[in-house]
């Protein structure tokens, strides 16, 4: 027996279907927007390697220019990494790192570049990085490398001071017997040995007044 339908069946049917409808709407732009953003990755990563192959080049010039200093490259989902890791020395007694990060914003429309920069046990003020973005399609890689360098400069500075801290020098420190002068033996201009002891000299003429008369330093 054929049931007839109510004018609310048919009501309530049609809200079915209209829902339905938009489901399959929601799931289709889904399915775009999902295109879309693996098309914009994909120009990311052609971007980023881009960027790196040219801004790895600086970066490895740091490394270069350190003996402690190694270069290592690292990737995630997130973005890409490029890291100049600098070790512990009688020089530098500290671990330290420069870090350049790539990555982007949510939609994947930016570039984003950052710096990092690390230096353990901190007992100076330092720099400790900074941040500079791009639409994804207009990246200025010649602004960009000279951002970077300029940041490469600043921790080459910061790094530098290292040296010259006396809390990072406490092993180092000695007295020039001549001029008093307490400093790091790194720097010393040369050294004497008188009964066993090692003297360091902060300059050649307090390094002569100490061997033409050592007894008169070491007990004055």
């Amino acid at each position: 027996m054929k049931t007839t339908r109510t004018p609310l069946e048919n009501r309530i049917d049609q809200e079915l279907t209209q829902a339905e409808t938009r489901i399959e709407e929601i799931r289709d732009q889904a399915g775009r927007d999902f295109q879309e953003m693996q098309k914009r990755r994909d120009v990311f990563r052609k971007v980023a390697s881009s960027v790196l192959e040219h801004g790895g080049y600086p970066l490895q010039k740091l490394a270069d220019r350190f003996d402690n200093a190694e270069l290592v490259r690292t990737e995630d989902h997130g973005g890409r990494r490029v890291v100049v890791r600098f070790k512990h020395t009688p020089r530098f007694p500290a671990t330290a790192e420069f870090r350049l990060d790539l990555s982007h914003d949510e939609e994947i429309r930016q570039l984003l570049v950052f710096s990092d920069v690390r230096i353990l046990p901190v007992f100076l003020d330092f720099d400790r990085g900074g941040a500079i973005s791009f639409d994804l399609d207009a990246v200025d890689e010649e602004r960009l490398l000279a951002w970077l360098e300029d940041r490469i400069v600043t921790f080459v500075e910061d790094y530098l001071k290292i040296p010259f801290v006396e809390e990072y020098q406490k092993e180092n420190l000695v007295t020039d017997p001549v001029s008093s002068r307490r400093f790091s033996k790194l720097f010393a201009e040369g050294q004497a040995v008188h009964r066993g002891h090692t003297y360091y000299f902060l300059s050649t003429e307090t390094k002569v007044a100490f061997e033409e008369d050592p007894e008169r330093w070491v007990h004055g």
